[in-house]
């Protein structure tokens, strides 16, 4: 298991477009579980919507956590897209 924290940085939080931007960086890694921890409540970021009923606001601090095969590689993934904001939305 690999896990990174994070801090959303955009005022909108994980709206509609993030949270496809994550499914999307996930959909190839199929021998890997990966998952966003918020407030000890873990949901599969494999899941549009596990993502959006997470209520992720800005300020919200997160775990991006992932267990298999490339764990490291997804969670650098998703990390990066919270860290470019998911590219200025």
């Amino acid at each position: 298991m690999f896990e990174k924290k994070v801090k959303v940085t955009g005022d909108a939080g994980v709206h509609a477009r993030p949270a496809s931007l994550i499914v999307t960086a996930t959909k190839d890694f199929l021998e890997t579980d990966v998952f966003i921890v918020k407030d000890d409540i873990e949901m599969d970021a494999k899941s549009i919507m596990s993502l959006l009923a997470m209520g992720i606001s800005g300020g919200s601090e997160l775990i991006i956590r992932a267990d298999g095969k490339d764990e490291q590689e997804i969670v650098n993934i998703i990390v990066k897209l919270f860290d470019d904001n998911f590219g200025n939305l």
